[in-house]
């Protein structure tokens, strides 16, 4: 198997042994929101990434972002985005993590007969389900990353802004997992039984986790 590497930095800041089952706490938060996110159906057609928008900012309340920092909002009740801010209290510049909610069109007949693309599963070390790679991980790995921060960054980062968004925009909102660390050989980021690699999955946790707190100047 090649793996592509997207980043230069992940060699500095990812520690050389794999994550093949979640380390900590977080990482079980990070699974089980991947988890609601891929049940959410939000394709252009039946979809809907208001109500993913939404099941997320009740995840932000919940770990204590006030309502006036986590808005949902959008050109219609179907496409909601999700705008949220964790505030800091040093000089750093603000830093934006940004993934879309919305996915390529999937019908069930399409997949293999045992996987429903909009059922989570997990299987011989794989995650399956629309937006596993593209792009529901990253966005799973946005909003864990705000349950991380408030220690580790707040103190010095100006601030931090996590932004879902039904609309696909380009290779920067793909970089959380798929862009991190890619099978060449077994892309199916839109095509039939797409799946992502559990320890990519963890990794990608690490390394948004450790790139933050590099950009923040720790």
């Amino acid at each position: 198997m090649r793996l592509l590497c997207s980043f230069a930095l992940l060699a500095a800041l990812v520690p050389g042994s794999a994550i093949a089952q979640p380390a900590n706490p977080n990482d079980a938060v990070a699974k089980d929101i991947l988890k609601q996110l891929i049940e959410i159906n939000t394709t252009d057609s039946t979809g809907n990434t208001t109500t993913a928008a939404e099941a997320m900012a009740v995840r932000l309340r919940a770990a204590g972002f006030p309502a006036g920092d986590v808005q949902v909002l959008g050109p219609n009740a179907r496409k909601g985005n999700l705008v949220a801010r964790l505030r800091g209290r040093g000089n750093a510049r603000p830093i934006l993590l940004l993934a879309h909610l919305d996915v390529v069109e999937a019908r069930k007949e399409d997949w293999s007969p045992s996987l429903d693309p909009f059922v989570f599963t997990e299987r011989d070390g794989y995650y399956y389900g629309r937006g596993t790679s593209d792009d529901k991980g990253a966005a799973a790995l946005t909003r864990i990353a705000a349950s991380e921060f408030p220690i580790e960054v707040n103190d010095v980062a100006r601030g931090y802004f996590a932004a879902l968004a039904p609309r696909q925009s380009g290779q920067l909102a793909a970089y959380g997992v798929d862009g991190i660390c890619s099978d060449v050989d077994d892309d199916r980021s839109h095509g039939r039984d797409e799946r992502v690699l559990v320890r990519s999955f963890f990794e990608g946790r690490e390394f948004v986790y450790r790139l933050v707190k590099t950009i923040a100047g720790r």
